[in-house]
């Protein structure tokens, strides 16, 4: 190579044969090589887009799919963009195809040259990781950069490193990390998932990255349903490909334009007067929410941050990086029911008037939400989704009314509709009362003011449904006068409150002091005590095999602590006695010890006499208006799989991490204390079933054959009392898949004969549902009673 600066003539100056034409001039000032015009990419040509990266508990797991595009095209469907550097280190890319294949020989190249120097050192993620950095960092200096992002993953002295590095060298290290359209769909997702369980496991790792490679699918058009994985763990580097994830476009149809969004049901008129032709929503950390929405090719983002009553800012965009914030929106609380937005720097006719109930909290969205709105129409849910922290109205009294709330009864026929109700299930006010199945129809409670709503999505879904209840606050009303007219401790004919329960296992406590042993195992989240009922044909003598009865896991199901309660009263009063009931219950306490847990959410049962159909405990959520865990989706039994939510203000918010509950760890600990336990029995209600191991998984329990024919016969045994027919089956067959029971973390930890009881009604039966009557109380004992007597007759000492 070689330079030129001297004087030359004119006509010397023109191009030569190999060279770039220089400019007439005295100064020859462009350089001159033998291979003459640049070879280095001026502009990315075959390029791929998203690569995800997550840590798990020890290891971590790329992905990328096989898409190669070729400007608009989608041309290539087999480029490997994964590339397993060696046994602790691996390597991922987006971006331009040629780069890569340029800087993957030249790392392969430097992997041999460390093997051939056999010192027994290779290269670790990290300094893999720092020499890319500086790579890609002085090629961009010198203006010849790599057209590439490159992320960096394996295992450093053991412990997962995942590092990202784009092509100006930029670079940071994090536990989730995902490039190209992954970053703005698919990394909020990531970054949730291991915000709320940093240790999962691989197959847990495997399942999030396969549900956001089928997000990236259906959301990007530069993205393929073949993808690879390549996974570093401290057996080696493997990778797997390809992945098919198969599509789901039955609702295709019926994705169009969305004329309004509404906040928690009240109108806001759409953004000059346009009609959407989208909407996806997006978590971002505690206290921010942002949606999305697109208008053509002007993308509109909505950001809510650090709420307060009095101004909120709004952030408009039309660039393509939400980063990049070119408006501001500030929302004003003018009047009680009025709220004025007042656009800055926005175009003279940018000013939209919203009315809203209050403007105070806006939660935080679920992370599902992100992909589950790509699959259903945003016209169905887009009113249903946005909360805000004043929306049920409380009477004089403190309690919240339903006046105008109805039941409807629902059977979803395909798994079109299935999709379609789990969406609608994240409505803040909508409440599931079955968890939406094939089997069974679905029990669902609706606002007034979103009624109409939702019988028009049913209807444009083709769901059939029936007002089983036309106002749900009449039923409740009707129980309350009940209650107060008998001012009567009498467990077969009322329920009782918190404190008279409190008070009831008391005073049988000291009535049968060698029949029953009341223990506290623990304290609730607002201190009150959870109480455990030994009943014993002598709580002094040798401990005997234990059978475990749970009730009030959820706070709605009054029946199911009035049946606990009169189970007790069986035993204490008849054991020893002559009758049908003395047998039963001398039987069941001469062959076992039974321990019941009468009230295991005792503050979310105190809370129904504010709210009657509260389902949850009552912890504080300091990220969101909405308090409460679901107790029977916090126990370590596939915790965070099908039939939970991570939606704080969904009936089946799982907690922050699985046993997190001091309600469920005073249960666990005490089972383990008790140690030799045969049966564990939760009690629910309602729709009439037993279920079987196990309810998280279409996989049923290895005995569950047994444990069916079992269960079989203690249901024979419950008809032949009242006549009232219960269906035993697999949870999932016959009800729905429910993740984190109790009796699966029992079933899961040694105890064989786990079940669950959902007790009266029957599902869309049109009866009350959650509100059982009292006149129902002692004929629910009784059947229940006789169902416990067959269990302690079938289970083997």
């Amino acid at each position: 190579m070689e330079l030129s600066f001297g004087t030359t003539e004119f006509w010397r100056n023109g191009p030569q044969p190999g060279a770039l034409y220089n400019f007439p001039g005295n100064v020859e000032t462009k350089q001159t090589t033998q291979i003459g015009a640049s070879k280095r990419t001026l502009a990315p040509t075959v390029t791929g887009t998203s690569v995800l990266g997550l840590c798990f508990d020890g290891g971590v797991i790329i992905a990328a799919d096989m898409l190669g595009s070729y400007g608009a095209l989608a041309r290539y469907r087999n480029l490997s963009r994964l590339m397993k550097v060696n046994d602790t280190t691996a390597l991922g890319i987006s971006g331009d195809y040629a780069d890569y294949q340029f800087m993957k020989s030249v790392i392969e190249q430097r992997v041999i040259d460390e093997e051939c120097l056999n010192d027994g050192f290779q290269y670790t993620p990290k300094s893999l990781f720092s020499w890319m950095t500086r790579v890609l960092y002085n090629r961009r200096s010198n203006f010849n950069p790599l057209w590439n992002t490159f992320i960096v993953g394996g295992l450093q002295n053991g412990e997962p490193f995942l590092g990202y590095i784009d092509k100006i060298g930029i670079a940071y290290n994090d536990p989730t990390i995902a490039s190209g359209y992954g970053a703005y769909i698919a990394a909020p997702l990531l970054r949730d998932a291991y915000e709320a369980n940093p240790k999962m496991s691989l197959a847990e790792a495997e399942k999030k990255i396969d549900e956001c490679m089928k997000i990236l699918y259906y959301r990007d058009a530069r993205s393929l349903n073949k993808y690879e994985v390549v996974i570093v763990t401290k057996d080696g580097t493997m990778v797997k490909s390809p992945i098919v994830s198969e599509p789901n476009w039955e609702i295709a149809h019926m994705i169009n334009k969305l004329f309004l969004l509404e906040l928690h049901g009240r109108t806001l008129p759409p953004l000059s007067g346009a009609a959407f032709s989208g909407l996806y929503l997006l978590t971002l950390p505690p206290r921010t929410v942002r949606l999305y929405i697109y208008r053509g090719s002007l993308q509109w983002a909505l950001h809510v941050d650090s709420p307060t009553t009095d101004r909120q800012a709004v952030y408009f965009s039309d660039r393509k990086s939400p980063l990049l914030i070119t408006t501001e929106l500030y929302i004003h609380q003018n009047a009680p029911n009025k709220t004025q937005a007042t656009c800055i720097n926005c175009k003279s006719n940018s000013r939209y008037i919203a009315r809203l109930s209050a403007v105070e909290t806006f939660r935080l969205l679920s992370p599902d939400l992100s992909h589950e709105m790509s699959a259903i129409t945003a016209l169905l849910v887009a009113a249903l989704l946005l909360g805000v922290s004043r929306a049920n109205p409380e009477n004089s009294q403190g309690r919240k009314s339903f006046k105008g709330y109805q039941v409807l009864s629902v059977r979803a026929e395909n798994e079109m509709q299935i999709e379609y109700l789990n969406l609608l299930q994240q409505g803040p006010e909508i409440d599931f009362f079955q968890i939406p199945s094939l089997t069974q129809r679905t029990d669902i409670l609706v606002p007034p003011r979103q009624l109409k709503d939702v019988k028009k999505s049913l209807r444009k879904m083709r769901m059939p449904y029936e007002v089983i209840n036309p106002d749900i606050e009449t039923t409740i009303q009707r129980e309350r006068q009940q209650l107060s007219s008998k001012a009567t401790n009498d467990i077969w004919t009322t329920y009782l409150m918190w404190e008279n329960f409190e008070l009831w296992l008391q005073e049988r406590s000291s009535n049968y002091p060698n029949r029953i042993q009341l223990k506290s195992i623990g304290k609730s989240i607002e201190g009150k005590d959870i109480w455990q009922v030994k009943v014993a044909a002598d709580v002094n003598g040798a401990k005997k095999p234990a059978m475990y009865v749970e009730c009030l896991a959820h706070a709605r199901e009054w029946i199911t602590g009035s049946v606990c309660l009169g189970s007790i009263e069986i035993l204490t009063t008849n054991y020893g006695q002559s009758g049908a009931l003395g047998q039963q219950a001398t039987l069941m306490l001469d062959k076992f010890d039974w321990y019941f847990i009468p009230m295991m959410n005792p503050d979310g049962y105190n809370f129904t006499k504010q709210n009657r159909l509260w389902r949850k405990n009552r912890r504080a959520n300091v990220v969101s208006s909405c308090p409460g865990v679901d107790l029977n989706r916090n126990f370590a039994a596939d915790w965070g799989g099908a039939g939970s939510s991570s939606n704080w203000c969904s009936d089946t918010y799982r907690g922050g991490s699985a046993n997190s509950e001091p309600e469920a760890q005073a249960v666990i600990d005490a089972v383990a204390e008790t140690g030799d336990v045969r049966s564990y029995l939760s009690v629910h209600s309602y729709s009439q079933l037993l279920l079987v191991p196990h309810a998280y998984a279409a996989i049923k329990a290895p005995d569950y054959d047994e444990l069916k024919n079992v269960g079989d016969i203690a249901m024979l045994a419950l008809r032949q009392v009242n006549g009232v027919n219960f269906q035993v089956g697999h949870g999932p067959e016959i009800l729905y898949a429910a993740s984190g029971g109790a009796f699966d973390y029992f079933k899961l930890n040694g105890v064989k004969y786990c079940y669950v009881y959902e007790l009266r009604p029957a599902s869309g039966s049109g009866t009350d549902g959650f509100i059982l009557p009292a006149s129902q109380i002692d004929p629910s004992i009784r059947e229940t009673f006789a169902s416990f007597y067959s269990f302690a007759d079938q289970i083997p000492v």
